[in-house]
C-alpha cells in the first residue's frame, strides 16, 4: 500500500504479507485497528492515496517488522517442538498466543511483548539463531 507522509510529501510503501499465501493484508490490519475510521489514515480521493503523519507511519512500519520477526521465531519454535515430539508444548504456545491476541486485540505493543516473552524467557534454547538481531 502506498502512503503519503503528511508534511513531508514523500510516498512510502507499507505492506504485510501472509507467509503462506503471499496475500498482502495491510488493509485488514489497519482496518481492524480502526485506523481508517479514526482519522489516523485518510484517503485523498483526488490522488487516490492514503495519507498519515510520519510518527504513525513509523509506528506501523516498526510494528510490521516486529510482527514478521516474532512470527518467524514463533514458527521456528513450534516447528522445533513438533520435530522433537513435544507437541503438547507446541499446542500450549499456540493456544497461549491466540488467547493473548483475543484478549489484547487492539494493543499491538502487548502482542509484541507477549511473543518476545515466550521466545526469550521460556524457549530461547530452541531459537538461538532467531532471537533479536
Amino acid at each position: 500500500m502506498k502512503i503519503r507522509i503528511k508534511g513531508a510529501g514523500t510516498i512510502e510503501d507499507i505492506n504485510i504479507y501472509d507467509e503462506k499465501t503471499r496475500v498482502n493484508w495491510i488493509s485488514d490490519m489497519l482496518g481492524n485497528a480502526g485506523a481508517f475510521n479514526d482519522g489516523t489514515f485518510t484517503y485523498d480521493k483526488t490522488e487516490e492515496i492514503y495519507e498519515t503523519d510520519a510518527g504513525t507511519y513509523d509506528f506501523w512500519a516498526e510494528y510490521i517488522d516486529d510482527y514478521n520477526h516474532d512470527s518467524a521465531c514463533i514458527d521456528y519454535l513450534i516447528s522445533a517442538l513438533y520435530d522433537a515430539y513435544e507437541r503438547d508444548e507446541a499446542v500450549t504456545i499456540e493456544s497461549f498466543l491466540w488467547l493473548d491476541l483475543a484478549s489484547n486485540s487492539e494493543d499491538y505493543t502487548a502482542h509484541h511483548c507477549t511473543k518476545q516473552k515466550v521466545i526469550e524467557d521460556y524457549w530461547n534454547f530452541y531459537l538461538n539463531d532467531c532471537l533479536d538481531d
